[in-house]
């Protein structure tokens, strides 16, 4: 796997598959049969909502996805240090090096 495999990877995984869950779950749960109770506010919420501000919510959505992986990813990077954080960090696989650029990549692939 390259970097550039592993950030689309990511970029599939946690921003398109779990958006269309997101959706799926707004648009099919039934706040009435949920118990947990901020479920219930989220779906009153959702439901108030007329369907472009439904499609803002999920844009908001998707760039709070983005975000908090290309913060993990600058991390990674070591664009960004964690508290306490001496030493960089090496994110390989099958003795590929994987990190140093992730989150330019992340941005280039999801501006396009």
């Amino acid at each position: 796997m390259t970097p550039e495999e592993f950030v689309q990877s990511i970029v599939d995984l946690v921003v398109k598959e779990n958006l269309e869950i997101y959706k799926n779950l707004f648009n099919t749960t039934n706040k009435d049969s949920t118990r947990d109770l901020y479920w219930k506010e989220v779906l009153t919420f959702y439901q108030g909502l007329d369907e472009s501000k439904r499609q803002v919510l999920f844009k908001i959505i998707k760039q709070i996805q983005i975000d908090t992986i290309s913060n993990i990813f600058g991390i990674l990077d070591g664009n960004s240090m964690l508290e306490g954080q001496l030493d960089d960090f090496d994110l390989e696989y099958n003795g590929q090096r994987l990190n140093d650029d992730l989150q330019s990549m992340l941005i280039e692939i999801t501006e396009e």
